[in-house]
């Protein structure tokens, strides 16, 4: 896990691997002080995560409330597919604000899959 400051104040967190028990503590720790550190923002690169758990869901939306306790908000920056379709399938998509998320990472068995695939 990465954290560096970027222009105007925001800092932004590289998460890579797994999204489970074995990285949560430090999740929590680096958008603890990400938080603190900030100047409103907060953005949490997950285009790098291959798996995700209940575990590490319930940890991205605590983390989002101890960023937001603090007045900052927490970003979700371009989800990995894998990502992506936990966030869809759990309703998790309207919860966070997510950026740089392509048409193209919808999960499989979206309404727009199945609507391509009657069309053929």
């Amino acid at each position: 896990m990465l954290t560096h400051e970027r222009p105007a104040g925001e800092v932004e967190i590289l998460l890579a691997g797994r999204l489970d028990l074995s990285c949560v503590g430090r999740l929590r720790d680096a958008v603890l002080q990400a938080s603190r550190a900030a100047n409103g923002r907060v953005a949490v690169d997950v285009s790098r995560v291959t798996a995700v758990d209940s575990v590490g869901l319930r940890t991205l939306i605590a983390c989002r409330r101890l960023a937001a306790a603090v007045g900052v908000q927490m970003v979700l920056e371009r989800p990995s597919r894998v990502l992506y379709a936990r966030l869809a399938t759990t309703g998790l998509l309207r919860t966070f604000k997510v950026t740089g998320a392509e048409p193209a990472l919808e999960p499989v068995g979206s309404v727009s899959d199945r609507r391509a695939a009657s069309a053929r």
